[in-house]
């Protein structure tokens, strides 16, 4: 999901951002319209970036939390259709095939494209 990086490179965390506060708002959380335009980058004062599918992407897993991923966790087996136990070892994400993604994730080229599961179905951020 990102966040946590300086403003300038946080062009691809904010898309996140922005899915997740209107889908705040559509369950009825209340959001100041005029903060909510600052922190997105879309006031022209703003300071910050706007919201942006191409921007670069960070690895998070650096340092002492490479350990974690020798440590074995929960996971379901989409083959085997059970609960099993294994080390990350690095891998990424599954998703199954026909997952719902968002947009932004076809946006971003076709060699991204290429780690999106068969069949996923693009969403669109709520406005």
């Amino acid at each position: 999901m990102g966040g946590g990086y300086p403003e300038p490179e946080s062009g691809l965390s904010k898309i996140a951002l922005d899915w997740m506060l209107q889908e705040a708002k559509w369950a009825g959380l209340r959001v100041d319209p005029t903060k909510e335009d600052e922190v997105l980058g879309r006031t022209e004062s703003s300071a910050s970036v706007r919201p942006n599918p191409v921007a670069d992407r960070h690895e998070s897993l650096k340092g002492a939390w490479r350990i974690a991923e020798f440590i074995p966790k929960r996971h379901y087996n989409w083959k085997t259709g059970r609960w099993e136990h294994r080390m990350n070892l690095f891998r990424r994400r599954t998703m199954p095939p026909g997952s719902l993604v968002h947009e932004c994730a076809f946006q971003r080229g076709a060699d991204y494209q290429e780690m999106l599961p068969p069949g996923a179905v693009s969403v669109t951020t709520r406005r």
